[in-house]
């Protein structure tokens, strides 16, 4: 929600201000917060609570199976971006999740995936804030 209001207060640039092109930059930011980062959430709780292999494995499935969303999502978009030529805070947010690590079985990212990684995490203001919060961006390797 905050970032929608800042995008709104301020310049507007990542979320465009009305009809589909917004729908569809809201659309790839819910996503993110709503299942992308959720399937990685329930590797940790596995990990962090005991749970077998066979279930720690099946949650790292459920991240692969959200990667091979994406790669689809890309091609089918036209990229590069999820919503095809317009860069927004789902693509920010999607990069951001595609560098976490924690998971045992880290996912394999498709051809399209690595280029919008790479094409993402390339930005000026994002290399900035990793540069910031010194982290190591590795998932567009």
């Amino acid at each position: 929600a905050m970032i929608v209001y800042l995008n709104d207060k301020h310049d507007g640039k990542l979320i465009p201000k009305d009809g589909f092109e917004r729908a569809k930059a809201l659309q790839w930011l819910m996503y993110a917060n709503s299942t992308l980062h959720p399937a990685y959430s329930k590797v940790m709780f596995a990990s962090k609570n005991g749970a077998s292999d066979d279930v720690i494995k099946a949650a790292c499935g459920g991240v692969q199976a959200q990667w091979d969303l994406v790669e689809k999502q890309l091609d089918e978009s036209g990229g590069p971006y999820l919503a095809g030529t317009h860069f927004g805070p789902g693509d920010i947010y999607t990069a951001v999740v595609a560098n976490w690590s924690f998971i045992p079985h880290l996912p394999a990212f498709g051809p399209k995936t690595k280029e919008f990684l790479k094409k993402v995490s390339s930005r000026p203001a994002y290399q900035k804030a990793i540069q910031d919060e010194q982290i190591e961006y590795k998932a567009a390797a």
